[in-house]
């Protein structure tokens, strides 16, 4: 069986943003490394609406800012500056920006017919190549380098622990692709009402020669795994008229439905199967071969901080499976209702029939992971697999969103 498989690895392109401690203002100067202010420097709150620009002396205000987040500061010929805040700062800050590096390795890729290539696979991986990424825009493709090398040898060893974690050797990989931007990409949401502006640092991918597992007895003939991190910037877009409005609306449910921030949320709530989610440890037979699934329980190896997220311990190298449940519409059927009392076994049957289209996993990577009080996860120490990994870039929302009740 030929199988395209995609890990994706979650960064820090979504971080925090519900409201813990109220709602400051958040404001400073932002200067070079000599102390001069620097003008017109995009200062935002990464994975929300808020964003604001430098005055003539560097000054910045942001108002309405929830806590903990982290505040993003971008400007052309400066490295993009990112600084974690857990509380209102007890002052205005001072920021200094340091120099971006213009002697960055980047190798030139020749011919038309190769970028055509190279930003295809870009799109795939980043915006999706579901409805949602097919339906996004890049509005300025021209700011993207790449950096094709191929072989084992020069592939990002950052990538080693995944294909441990797949069970798969270095040998099988043929080409290792880095794509970074030169100036922050701008990115058209038609489906979902937003316009995105991305300081990208990097994304990577790798790419394997075709190869069999023997321990899945599959054979895959193009496996990729894919790397992505940088900051974000939602603008709404504005003056639309109630019936394009209430179509925004009701493809934003659609695109959290079954999303990495659904299933976060509804894992901290403790309402999984309120949600349509069932969280199961699957254990093979070695005998007969056949599989048994258990309820996963974290309560034992986790534990909330003061701020309500969520820390995870003692899972790395672990993986487990997410089955949603979702209606006609996408919506969660309530698996927590009297004709669902034995939803494993009701698991079983509907993914039998359904070819498991509907199931993903989810690794744990590192020693402690966590899982912040809005459903999102600030690093790689937690990744997903299958259905709900679709959703990439095209179906991204504000970290603050919440669906509309209608």
């Amino acid at each position: 069986m030929n199988q395209r498989f995609i890990l994706l690895i979650l960064t820090t392109l979504q971080l925090s943003s519900l409201c813990l401690f109220g709602q400051e203002s958040v404001t400073g100067r932002v200067v070079d490394k000599s102390g001069k202010p620097i003008d017109v420097a995009a200062v935002y709150i990464n994975g929300t609406t808020l964003k604001t620009t430098t005055t003539d002396n560097g000054a910045f205000e942001l108002k309405e800012v929830t806590f903990p987040c982290q505040l993003v500061v971008s400007h052309l010929g400066f490295e993009t500056l990112k600084a974690n805040l857990d509380g209102p700062p007890a002052m205005a800050m001072l920021l200094y920006m340091k120099d971006k590096d213009i002697t960055l390795s980047e190798v030139s890729v020749e011919g038309k017919d190769k970028r055509k290539e190279l930003l295809q696979s870009f799109r795939d991986n980043f915006l999706g190549w579901d409805t949602w990424g097919k339906g996004a825009a890049l509005l300025n493709e021209n700011v993207l380098t790449y950096q094709l090398t191929y072989n084992e040898d020069t592939t990002n060893a950052s990538f080693s622990g995944d294909l441990r974690q797949l069970n798969l050797p270095r040998s099988i990989i043929d080409r290792s692709l880095v794509v970074k931007a030169k100036e922050p990409l701008q990115v058209d949401l038609p489906l979902l009402g937003y316009t995105l502006t991305v300081d990208l640092d990097y994304l990577s991918l790798i790419q394997t020669i075709p190869y069999y597992n023997h321990v899945t007895g599959l054979t895959m003939d193009r496996f990729e795994i894919c790397r992505y991190l940088g900051s974000y910037s939602f603008k709404t877009k504005e003056n639309v008229t109630k019936s394009k409005q209430r179509r925004y609306d009701r493809n934003r449910k659609d695109a959290y439905y079954n999303s990495t921030m659904h299933f976060g949320r509804s894992l901290l709530q403790k309402d999984l199967l309120k949600n349509g989610f069932l969280f199961l440890n699957k254990r093979k037979d070695p005998i007969t071969n056949s599989n048994s699934y258990e309820w996963v329980n974290l309560d034992s190896c986790s534990r909330f901080d003061e701020r309500g997220n969520l820390h995870i311990y003692g899972l790395a190298g672990k993986s487990f499976e997410i089955h949603y449940f979702g209606k006609a519409n996408g919506s969660p059927v309530d698996m927590s209702k009297k004709q669902y009392s034995n939803p494993i076994e009701y698991a079983k049957r509907y993914n039998v029939y359904y070819n498991d289209i509907n199931c993903s996993t989810i690794y744990f990577t590192n020693d402690t992971c966590i899982i912040r009080k809005n459903g999102t996860v600030p690093d790689s120490g937690i990744s997903f697999g299958g259905k709900i990994s679709n959703k990439k870039v095209g179906a991204i929302l504000p970290d603050d969103y919440t669906p509309v009740e209608e």
